[in-house]
């Protein structure tokens, strides 16, 4: 995680754009330290905005992270199928198909219909199906061709 000043600053420059910040996190990967950000827009997150991004943002980043060590800047889209673990991800998700799966193992799938701080629902074809995100064990988009 990156802290929150940080966050809200990178979320006042997507605002600024048009756009709003998805998720910001550090992972390890191949033992390289990698900063991912990603973006949400009305129609789509694509390479020009992602690299006007990058660039917009390295300035703050290079000043904000000047203490932390040597990372790689990954700016996106948040991806057509992709884990949604915040409420954020549910509110910027709306109307899209998703896999909910439970810890013993069951699996519902529906449109999402609405979220909060709480939780969220789905449409199904058996109806709305309501899930609090602590009882999910994995919650996916999915993308249909």
């Amino acid at each position: 995680m990156i802290d929150k000043s940080l966050e809200d600053e990178l979320s006042a420059l997507a605002l600024a754009n048009g756009a709003e910040l998805y998720d910001a996190s550090f992972i390890k990967e191949d033992g390289n330290l990698i900063l991912r950000i990603s973006f949400h827009k009305e129609g789509g997150v694509d390479l020009e905005f992602c690299t006007f991004m990058s660039n917009l943002i390295s300035p703050l980043l290079d000043v904000k992270l000047a203490d932390k060590e040597n990372y790689y800047l990954e700016v996106s889209s948040p991806g057509i199928e992709r884990i949604l673990s915040e409420p954020n991800h549910f509110r910027l998700s709306k109307g899209e198909k998703l896999s909910v799966k439970l810890p013993d193992k069951t699996t519902f799938e529906g449109i999402l219909v609405d979220s909060n701080e709480d939780g969220f629902s789905i449409e199904t074809k058996e109806g709305i199906k309501n899930f609090k995100y602590l009882e999910c064990k994995k919650v996916k988009t999915i993308f249909e061709w």
